[in-house]
């Protein structure tokens, strides 16, 4: 007698990864500037520097998050609306995300 066991899963299954929110970070590195602080998510390996002083939150309070070529935070002193070429950008309290 022969027994198989099959599971199937789908992607949108909650706990199904670990990958949350944010696919492929790990870290988020803040820096900011008079005007704006942006903040990329980092994978393993990933490096980010900038001549702006690095920061562990963001201090503005109009914050998005977005994709482009990776996620990444943005967050400004005024309300702002989304820039047009990111990619699934999200309103939320701020930078870094939780």
């Amino acid at each position: 007698m022969i027994v198989l066991l099959v599971g199937c899963s789908s992607d949108d299954d909650e706990g199904g990864g670990d990958e949350g929110p944010y696919p492929g970070v790990t870290e988020w590195r803040c820096f900011e500037g008079d005007r704006e602080c942006w903040c990329p998510g980092l994978g393993p390996n990933d490096e980010a520097d900038s001549s702006e002083p690095r920061v562990d939150a963001c201090s503005y309070a109009n914050c998005y998050v977005y994709e482009e070529f990776g996620w990444k935070c943005t967050c400004r002193p005024e309300p702002f609306e989304p820039e047009d070429y990111w990619e699934h950008p999200k309103a939320i309290a701020a930078c870094p995300p939780e």
